[in-house]
Order: C-alpha cells, then sequence, then structure tokens
C-alpha cells in the first residue's frame, strides 16, 4: 500500500512539473489565408480546377438529371405545399440526395474564385 502511495505521488509530482515546465507560446507564426486569395496556376492543379469548371461539375449536374436526383426534391415540395397527402415516397436510395448538395457545393466553392454566370444560373434553377 506504502508502495503505492508513493507511486502515486510521484506521477503527480512529474505531471505538475511537466505542466508548469511547458512554455506556452503567444503567437503562431502563420495567419490564414482566404482561400479566395489563392490563385492556383501550376501545370497540374490548375488543370484539374479548370477540368472539374468544365467537364466535371457541368457532368455532375448532368447525371443529377438524368438519374433523376431532382425527383424527391420536387415531390417533397409538392407534398408541403398539398392540403392532402399525396403519399410521398423516396425514390431510389435515401441518400441519393447528397449527390446533388456536394455537386451544388463542389460548384459553389469553384464560383468563388472564378465566377461563372452561366453555372451560377443553373445553381439558381436548381434551388
Amino acid at each position: 500500500m506504502k508502495k503505492n502511495n508513493i507511486n502515486i505521488l510521484w506521477v503527480l509530482i512529474t505531471s505538475v512539473l511537466m505542466v508548469s515546465c511547458q512554455e506556452t507560446q503567444l503567437d503562431y507564426p502563420y495567419s490564414p489565408v482566404p482561400f479566395t486569395s489563392v490563385n492556383v496556376t501550376d501545370a497540374f492543379w490548375g488543370q484539374r480546377l479548370q477540368a472539374s469548371r468544365e467537364v466535371t461539375i457541368p457532368l455532375a449536374f448532368s447525371k443529377c438529371e438524368e438519374t433523376g436526383r431532382y425527383r424527391n426534391f420536387d415531390e417533397a415540395y409538392q407534398q408541403l405545399n398539398s392540403d392532402e397527402n399525396l403519399g410521398f415516397v423516396v425514390r431510389g436510395l435515401p441518400f441519393d440526395d447528397t449527390d446533388v448538395y456536394k455537386t451544388i457545393e463542389g460548384a459553389s466553392y469553384l464560383m468563388q474564385t472564378y465566377p461563372d454566370p452561366k453555372l451560377d444560373a443553373y445553381i439558381d434553377s436548381v434551388l
């Protein structure tokens, strides 16, 4: 029992000493930069962003249309604005709406640095 008390006392003393000896850093040497202030122009990432703008985002939206991802939103809207129960049933998989959300999110981030009025109008029509 006495040995356990000594061990516990030793752990407490070393813990207090370790905490009190740590240096407190007053300032972080780096400050964050808003992503809208960053221009990516190199051959690799610049091309990836360009491909996202010109191919990936439009393709993702067309796939959302093609596979009926917007249909659940339209039917839910009709149910909410109807006085009667229309028997709304989620079609497809219950997580299909995440494709729409993530595509809108990705397009919105890209439009912060590369404005696109046509894409902006399309997103407004989807919403």
